[in-house]
């Protein structure tokens, strides 16, 4: 709820947004500054995803890797955002958060009917925990699969999901596509 009431919020008041970060930069930040903040917004998502998702399963090489990488992003950032709109900037974090709340209402519904299953309130065979397809065995494992881990990280995938679980999911997120669409369409024609 968190995340698409953000997402309403960026699609409905996406040009004042934009409008007021491009006012507020011009004023007041320095090269230094937006080096900084783009270094240490990057480094508070990868310590995010380390927590949230990986607590304790990876060497500390992993970890100083991927903090690695965030250095060479916020530098790419810094570099980049003398050539990049605002305006792109939005458009391009509204789609991944979109992505992101889709992949997070389809998983909701996939730990709720888990949670129902390990209680006893829900039978193994029930219909509703049908899965549409099996890659958990493949490279596209969600878990391990040298494709299917980035994947889920970068985009929510998941190996073996339910029915249920991925119709809600793409309804979900092509909805907010939509809703994203009718809001752009309606500002272009007032």
């Amino acid at each position: 709820g968190l995340v698409t009431s953000f997402i309403m919020l960026m699609v409905n008041h996406g040009k004042n947004i934009k409008a007021y970060v491009e006012d507020k930069s011009a004023m007041n930040l320095t090269g230094i500054g937006i080096f900084l903040i783009s270094f240490m917004l990057t480094a508070r998502e990868g310590v995010e995803i380390a927590v949230f998702a990986f607590a304790g399963q990876y060497p500390a090489l992993s970890i100083l890797i991927g903090l690695a990488l965030s250095l060479v992003l916020a530098i790419g950032i810094y570099f980049s955002l003398v050539r990049i709109s605002i305006s792109t900037i939005f458009q391009i974090t509204l789609i991944y958060l979109i992505i992101q709340a889709g992949y997070l209402f389809g998983y909701g519904i996939h730990e709720g009917l888990s949670a129902l299953k390990s209680l006893g309130s829900l039978d193994s065979n029930s219909l509703l925990l049908t899965k549409a397809y099996d890659l958990s065995q493949t490279l596209l494992d969600h878990k391990e699969g040298y494709l299917g881990l980035p994947l889920n990280i970068l985009f929510g995938w998941y190996s073996k999901p339910e029915w249920i679980q991925l119709v809600s999911q793409y309804i979900f997120t092509f909805s907010l596509f939509g809703y994203w669409s009718r809001v752009r369409r309606s500002e272009a024609t007032a």
